[in-house]
């Protein structure tokens, strides 16, 4: 099929509709990318250099299953330095909230890894915000590339397919079984989801758009000294706030490695160490520290 009509097509005739079909479409996507088997080949780049990944994703009785390995030979999900949590599944649902902080507009057609596929463009409307770009199978409505931008138009992280195949995947021989838990990827230990979601921090304010997701502490098998992470997120974006006592092994910038989309931040405050990670910019990382203040007992 000619490419122009595919795009007529996937654009429809009316420029108001544009944003609810970028919509639908990234929702498409997030859904694909969980419930599809397939396998292939792709590049991935925080900043300076790339990483070359081959990538398994299957979906058995409802459990996902993924292995990645770096081409240069590391097998297992730990791949490389730049890339040991490296995942596609973890795009969310966009909500009509999201449209109050992004504009989301249609691209033309594209060929990435010998397919055909849409683009996308979440565009935040300030600063706080990456402007990020995706490329969707225009079959599969699988996530084929997708890039993060900077305010100075500088690309700081991207992903691209080189092969893709869509087949069912063998995920018993696979090193690693399941899908990685993205949100807490930037630990090395379990934290697990406050039930009461009880904490004696609050927020004054908050950037536009961004609220708290969930709470996490400490798990009880892990060591005594306790830590808080509470996930704040825009629905598209997410950010890791860590609170702990202010120690000699206290959480600080040094545990972590910063590249790409992702920035972080350290600062203390009431005798805790504050570190503040996400991928957004470093400024949107400062003002949720700023406005974070410790609420007395």
């Amino acid at each position: 099929m000619n490419r122009a009509i595919i795009c007529a097509c996937l654009l429809g005739l009316a420029p108001l509709s544009h944003a609810n079909d970028a919509v639908q479409l990234l929702n498409n996507m997030s859904s694909a990318v969980h419930k599809l088997d397939y396998q292939g080949e792709l590049v991935y780049s925080q900043g300076e250099g790339f990483t070359a990944l081959r990538i398994q994703h299957s979906l058995d009785e409802g459990t996902e299953h993924e292995q990645i390995t770096n081409l240069d030979g590391s097998n297992g999900h730990q791949v490389s330095h730049n890339a040991e949590n490296f995942s596609i599944a973890s795009f969310p649902q966009i909500t009509a909230e999201m449209k109050k902080v992004y504009a989301f507009d249609m691209g033309g057609v594209a060929q990435v890894a010998g397919r055909d596929c849409i683009e996308v463009v979440a565009r935040p409307k300030d600063r706080i915000r990456y402007l990020q770009r995706y490329c969707i199978d225009t079959i599969t409505n699988m996530l084929l590339s997708y890039s993060f931008v900077n305010s100075d138009h500088k690309t700081v992280e991207k992903m691209m397919f080189t092969q893709i195949e869509y087949e069912k995947q063998n995920f018993k021989t696979f090193v690693k079984s399941k899908v990685a838990q993205v949100k807490n990827k930037f630990l090395p230990f379990n934290l697990v989801k406050r039930k009461d979601q009880r904490t004696n921090w609050q927020f004054s304010e908050l950037p536009k758009g961004f609220h708290i997701d969930s709470i996490l502490i400490k798990a009880e098998s892990e060591s005594d000294t306790p830590l808080e992470q509470i996930i704040l997120t825009d629905k598209v974006s997410s950010i890791s706030v860590f609170i702990e006592p202010k120690t000699e092994r206290c959480l600080n910038k040094n545990n972590f490695n910063y590249a790409g989309a992702v920035n972080g931040l350290t600062i203390e405050k009431e005798e805790h160490s504050i570190t503040v990670i996400g991928e957004v910019p470093r400024i949107t990382l400062q003002k949720v520290a700023d406005s974070l203040h410790y609420l007395s007992k």
